[in-house]
């Protein structure tokens, strides 16, 4: 933990350009040095506040920062992070001037930042608010925590975290809740349990307190048809192959083949993303190898840097074409999962070998691919059917 803290004093030195090897965000050209400073300052300000939390902050080092650098940031979740570490260290009125920073820069959206959104910096602005006892702008920022606040499968994995605090936190001082229920039964959490048939009764929850109060609905069910492709912000084509390249006949499979799971996919538009791919399997299929870049088509020197000669020549797959590189690639029992950063448009392949092992009919679940911090950009492929008939004898 100490050589972490002794990172982050060296994180608020931002003029000394610390080698801490801390990712500011994507490769900067000159005209981009402005967007580089904000981005340094609100490392700084978190930087700030995790040391104040340490019992480790430097007090006058955040005032100078505040007052020669605070103006270079943009989000309101960095003018919190100071707020929050200038009131632990025991100046409030900096800290009051920082939280009202952090109230007027509430609707920030940057789109080159992966993990920042006006949600995140609501709902973390309630969290870091609450851990210093600020209430000025209570109102305000549970007014707009409700409106940003989005269904949970279109939160990314930073909102998820920051949804989870800001709740937590107005919980804490909430006044009891008064609710009765009509045609549901509610438990002491305030929590009713409904089955198609008890939706039928028309229940009706009552507010019965003086207080505005949040009521959330959530459904689970099972689908009776398989999801429809789609495509909005990327798009992937899925295709199995026989072992030579052919399209396998689906209602011909026998146990024991084998074949080839070949998945393209790309951006439709022109950005930079972190994507994960979840390609579930057939009941009666099995992963068997997982296919890498040095088994398709060779990459020439001038795609690949790290190529040498003795890598030049083409891999027994070459028919797929060029298989790209995953960051994490993974074969589960019930499905491939692989996750990378890609490039603007550029395509992409991931590709590997499974085999039939159990004789029935089985659904083919379309695969699907999105955007792990914009979770708005998905696709997901045409689902199928796969007959396995039992291998013939000799």
């Amino acid at each position: 933990m100490q050589t972490a803290y002794n990172g982050l004093k060296e994180v608020i030195k931002l003029e000394s350009y610390p080698s801490v090897n801390y990712d500011y965000g994507r490769s900067y050209s000159s005209w981009q040095s402005s967007y580089r400073t904000q981005r340094s300052a609100e490392a700084a300000a978190y930087a700030h506040y995790i040391l104040a939390r340490a019992g480790q902050g430097d007090l006058s080092k955040m005032r100078y920062f505040y007052d020669n650098q605070g103006g270079n940031m943009k989000s309101a979740m960095g003018y919190g992070h100071i707020g929050a570490a200038l009131s632990m260290m025991g100046d409030k009125v900096r800290s009051r001037a920082a939280f009202n920073d952090a109230a007027s820069a509430l609707g920030y959206s940057d789109e080159r930042d992966y993990y920042q959104s006006p949600l995140r910096d609501t709902a973390g602005l309630i969290a870091l608010a609450a851990e210093v006892g600020n209430n000025d702008h209570e109102e305000a920022l549970i007014k707009a925590f409700d409106a940003d606040l989005k269904e949970p499968s279109r939160l990314h994995t930073q909102e998820k975290v920051r949804v989870v605090l800001a709740i937590r936190a107005l919980m804490k001082d909430a006044d009891s809740v008064h609710v009765t229920g009509e045609n549901i039964a509610l438990n002491d959490k305030h929590r009713g349990h409904l089955y198609a048939k008890g939706l039928e009764a028309k229940p009706v929850i009552t507010n019965t307190g003086e207080e505005s109060i949040l009521l959330t609905i959530s459904t689970t069910g099972t689908p009776l048809k398989a999801p429809l492709p789609f495509a909005q912000g990327l798009e992937m084509t899925k295709r199995i192959l026989t072992m030579d390249g052919k399209p396998v006949d689906m209602s011909k499979v026998a146990r024991g083949d084998q074949m080839v799971v070949s998945l393209e996919f790309n951006s439709l538009i022109n950005r930079e993303r972190q994507i994960v791919i979840a390609d579930l399997l057939p009941a009666g299929v099995e992963i068997e190898t997982l296919l890498r870049k040095r088994d398709g088509e060779s990459y020439d020197d001038d795609d690949d840097y790290y190529n040498d000669d003795d890598e030049d020549d083409d891999g027994p797959y070459a028919w797929l074409g060029k298989i790209s590189s995953f960051d994490v690639i993974e074969a589960r029992d019930d499905r491939f999962v692989a996750s990378l950063k890609t490039e603007r448009r550029e395509t992409y392949r991931a590709a590997y070998i499974v085999r039939a092992v159990t004789a029935g009919d089985f659904i083919v679940p379309g695969a699907s691919i999105e955007d792990m911090y914009r979770p708005d950009a998905q696709a997901v492929t045409k689902a199928g059917r796969m007959t396995i008939s039992v291998a013939p004898k000799g």
